[in-house]
């Protein structure tokens, strides 16, 4: 019912409705009698974000009409859930996902307003005397972790001045003087010990019997963990921005990368030097998303979201531009089972995004959830199925369910940290990368963006071996020489040089690059169109 000049009026619908059943005038290659994510108009949100909501099959015109409403498709809201954790102050909260009752299935757990709430994969609380699913109160500063002994699995979470150990018998709380606990905290896989950072500079080691001594003290609050092999960690303090651990730059390399408050990306002490300027990085993790055996080094820089190798080089189908603000972090598993990893996160408006290594948004994304999100999405296991859960800057904890089974082997980076022990490394060792048998492939050479609207191109190619030297010669289409670009020659990776177009007219170019590999001289000429 509306307001009109006549009154206000109740419309029946009319035979030019899309869902009209009966005679219509709409197209027949557009009528489907359904108002769904796919038919025309859609019923997507303003942002074109999946609400999941599909109504079809609507009856004729009567006194009484029936249709049909479905929640999901590829992907659908888990029953039971949203779960309203309030709206958290601290900009901390987190949702993670971890087998905590022993029974083979994920539990969720999220940290808000210093309380952690814990529910199972059917939405029903940890704690069955507690409605609120609230399982742990005062004790919710940081993302909470869970390690075991011999004996007992625990969760263990942070405030202020204290540390808690829950497990099936009970908890054990431990406070302190001094500094404040100022990141999340750490442990290493299955030990009984537990590291926790102070705003004090000082590392401090706890038991749940509360043995605990000091591990190391500098001059600053600790930031940041990340273990390293074998059996050691790094941490950084408030001089740096994030830290990460894991094999980047060789298959078999243990490296150390920190992103420090100049957003300079530093790779076991050694700057990387990039060809693009990135003025924010906002988050970071390691992720093999091409399968070549190293970690790709995975950020979002400008609410853009990159993905470079070890030499500074963005891999295909990267940097992806969604021209929205990118807020939480990010997570990276494959949640279709297409064999292509996917990277999940969240844009400003609230759209969970799955954004495909192929460089495709991955069918049924985005997915509406509440906007101003700042948490990373938790991939959970719930009952055998691959499942996607994130607290929400709206207060709420959401959880989707794909129609795939949970396969550890394809979940890369978990959440917020990685895994359940905040381990913040991602090593593995054995993979295979893809084989390659030319030594400069033609379909790894290429230049984006093309064409060229602004004043700089970058031009990639692939070197399949030890390359003495690389150059790109820019010709016009006459063939005339325009400038000579030195280009760098890391073997077995993605390599690529830019070309300042700012003094050149608007027309076709030829790239010619020309690599010496192995003794021999390899060349491969692509076109350039610069549009000024």
């Amino acid at each position: 019912t509306f307001p009109s000049i006549f009154g206000s009026v109740t419309p029946d619908g009319t035979e030019v409705d899309y869902w009209f059943l009966g005679s219509h005038r709409v197209p027949t290659n557009v009528y489907k009698n359904a108002f769904t994510p796919t038919s025309t108009p859609n019923s997507l949100s303003y942002s074109l974000a999946n609400n999941n909501i599909s109504i079809t099959d609507f009856s004729s015109i009567d006194t009484l009409m029936t249709f049909k409403i479905s929640i999901g498709a590829e992907i659908k809201p888990i029953a039971g859930f949203p779960k309203n954790v309030s709206i958290d102050s601290s900009g901390n909260s987190q949702a993670i996902a971890f087998d905590f009752l022993g029974d083979e299935a994920d539990e969720i757990f999220v940290n808000s307003n210093n309380k952690v709430y814990g529910y199972r994969g059917n939405g029903n609380p940890v704690d069955s005397l507690v409605s609120s699913g609230v399982i742990l109160n005062g004790f919710g500063k940081y993302i909470p972790l869970t390690n075991t002994t011999a004996n007992h699995r625990y969760l263990i979470a942070l405030r202020d001045t204290g540390i808690v150990f829950k497990n099936d018998l009970g908890q054990n709380e431990i406070f302190w003087s001094g500094g404040q606990a100022s990141c999340p905290p750490f442990a290493k896989e299955e030990t009984d010990f537990v590291y926790v950072g102070r705003s004090d500079g000082k590392i401090i080691r706890y038991t749940a019997d509360n043995i605990n001594f000091l591990v190391d003290s500098v001059s600053a609050p600790i930031r940041q963990f990340s273990k390293t092999l074998p059996d050691t960690f790094n941490f950084i303090t408030n001089a740096n921005k994030f830290l990460v651990t894991g094999n980047i730059s060789t298959p078999t390399s243990n490296d150390l990368l920190i992103v420090n408050n100049s957003n300079e990306f530093i790779l076991n002490g050694t700057k990387i030097s990039l060809n693009y300027t990135i003025s924010k990085v906002s988050s970071l993790i390691l992720a093999d998303i091409n399968s070549d055996g190293t970690q790709e080094i995975i950020f979002v820089g400008d609410d853009k979201v990159y993905a470079l190798n070890a030499n500074g080089v963005l891999i295909d189908n990267f940097p992806a531009d969604f021209n929205e603000e990118i807020t939480s972090g990010i997570s990276v598993a494959d949640i279709n089972n297409d064999n292509i990893y996917d990277l999940l996160f969240v844009s400003s408006n609230g759209d969970l995004f799955a954004y495909g290594a192929n460089g495709k948004i991955v069918s049924g994304f985005p997915v509406k959830i509440g906007p101003n999100t700042v948490s990373t999405p938790a991939i959970a296991n719930l009952n055998d199925t691959l499942s996607v859960v994130i607290v929400s800057g709206d207060g709420y904890l959401y959880g989707f369910k794909t129609g795939i089974l949970y396969n550890p082997a394809k979940v890369l980076w978990k959440n917020y940290l990685k895994d359940k022990y905040l381990s913040n490394n991602n090593y593995i060792a054995g993979s295979t990368p893809v084989n390659i048998s030319e030594k400069l492939p033609a379909d790894k050479v290429y230049n984006w963006p093309n064409p060229v609207y602004e004043n700089q191109t970058f031009i990639r190619y692939y070197l399949n071996g030890n390359a003495s030297s690389v150059n790109v010669k820019i010709l016009d289409l006459s063939g005339e020489l325009v400038t000579t670009l030195k280009g760098t020659a890391f073997s077995r990776a993605d390599n690529e040089v830019k070309w300042d177009v700012s003094s050149v007219q608007s027309g076709i170019y030829y790239g010619v690059v020309e690599a010496d590999i192995d003794g021999s001289t390899e060349t491969k000429i692509i076109k350039i169109a610069v549009v000024k």
